[in-house]
């Protein structure tokens, strides 16, 4: 569809909700609706929270509204607003798994990995039968350093879901990241490849650079090429294919590899605390009430 027709088509969506609020009255639904297509047909995150504000005034405590407000802060990239509101609809009575799911995902990008684990095992708990929110909860085990339980929740989700590439591809991560289980992770990575060859990047992209760790550099270019042929937004795989084809190199003019390895380290310090600085001059709103937020490098 060309241009010209999909906003034509954005426009009498828009038009058809517009009415719908209208004449509906007190009535919360239609205000979601709208909100859910500015957020994500028409890039409109500050509409959105109008309708969400809107929305509350009408139900303070509607849980959807809450999380759909949450939807609008994390677009707008406000982690701090996105968190408490998922907190409110939290707190609500007989809210829904994806609720506690969206919770334990904010509250992980914020840092609150306690909290995060909460929402997650909460998740699992309303909805046992998603492996999703089993493999979330694992990797937020991972990150509070608890690698053996990780591992023994993702094989449960694997052992029960043998295809299930998300899960064949966490384990992946998390095994290769524990010295002398190299060769599971291999073999975790391997599977999750196997059941999604056409949208495995995540998988591809761990598996080449497993590959140059132990020492098949080539192996793991073709690998990370594939995985950025799916997506090419992995900024990850984009600097191992960077650092293998570096690394191949300096061993044909007859540089140090370990040289290129350490010069590599550098730059990418260099460029997490440039884009740092860039977020913070272009979001500085954001900051000026908590500076020390400056220092949140995972918001």
């Amino acid at each position: 569809v060309d241009g010209p027709t999909r906003e034509r088509a954005r426009a009498a969506d828009l038009a058809k909700l517009d009415r719908a609020v209208a004449a509906a009255g007190g009535w919360v639904e239609p205000l979601l609706a709208r909100a859910y297509r500015r957020l994500g047909w028409h890039s409109d995150a500050a509409g959105a929270l109008e309708d969400c504000a809107l929305a509350l005034a009408l139900e303070p405590d509607n849980p959807e509204a809450l999380a759909q407000q949450a939807s609008a802060y994390r677009t707008l990239g406000d982690a701090r607003s996105e968190l408490s509101a998922l907190e409110r609809a939290a707190a609500q009575p007989g809210v829904a798994h994806s609720i506690w799911h969206q919770l334990g995902d904010a509250a992980r990008r914020s840092g609150e990995l306690e909290q995060a684990q909460q929402a997650f095992d909460r998740a699992v708990a309303l909805e046992p039968s998603n492996p999703y929110h089993a493999t979330e909860a694992a990797l937020v085990q991972n990150e509070r350093g608890e690698q053996d339980a990780a591992v023994q929740t993702l094989r449960a989700v694997v052992e029960k879901y043998p295809d299930y590439v998300h899960g064949l591809t966490a384990l992946g991560r998390v095994l290769v990241n524990i010295p002398g289980r190299e060769g599971e992770a291999q073999e975790a990575l391997d599977a999750a490849v196997a059941a999604g060859p056409d949208y495995a990047y995540e998988a591809l992209s761990l598996r080449g650079s497993l590959a140059r760790l132990r020492g098949h550099p080539e192996r793991g270019v073709t690998d990370l090429r594939a995985a950025l042929a799916m997506n090419d937004a992995l900024l990850e795989a984009h600097a191992e294919v960077g650092i293998s084809l570096a690394a191949k190199e300096a061993v044909r003019t007859g540089v140090d590899p370990e040289k290129i390895l350490n010069l590599t380290f550098w730059i990418l310090i260099s460029s997490i605390i440039g884009s740092r600085i860039f977020h913070c001059v272009v979001f500085y709103p954001q900051y000026i009430d908590n500076p020390l937020r400056v220092l949140k490098l995972w918001e």
